[in-house]
């Protein structure tokens, strides 16, 4: 699906993603001009219009921040700084995303036959 996605957002191809709009894959498309140096956030998408949505947003950041330190307490539990013999910063962001990508796939998916 993400080349079905990718050949109707590059190329065009309107055949390229399912039109029923029902299925498993979803991207959001936002097109944003952002002039040199400065910068955009996009928290969440919704059809419901920002000036519309109230307080949506509150404690986003609060949120955001929570889910962050969470997943730095995990990585320092399971690496810790005295046994990884990490020489700098570099080295410690390295074995962080190196052992996510071997978490990654080790999701379970639990899948019933009907």
């Amino acid at each position: 699906m993400k080349d079905g996605i990718n050949n109707y957002l590059v190329h065009g191809q309107q055949d390229a993603v399912n039109s029923a709009q029902m299925g498993t894959k979803a991207t959001p498309h936002v097109q944003l001009m952002v002039a040199a140096g400065a910068t955009e956030v996009v928290q969440r998408l919704s059809r419901t219009a920002p000036a519309q949505m109230g307080q949506s947003f509150a404690g986003f950041d609060a949120i955001v921040q929570a889910r962050l330190k969470e997943a730095d307490d995990f990585y320092d539990s399971v690496t810790p700084a005295k046994k990884i013999k990490a020489e700098s910063p570099e080295q410690v962001n390295l074995i962080r995303q190196m052992l996510a990508g071997m978490l990654w796939p080790k999701q379970y998916f639990y899948h019933q036959r009907v």
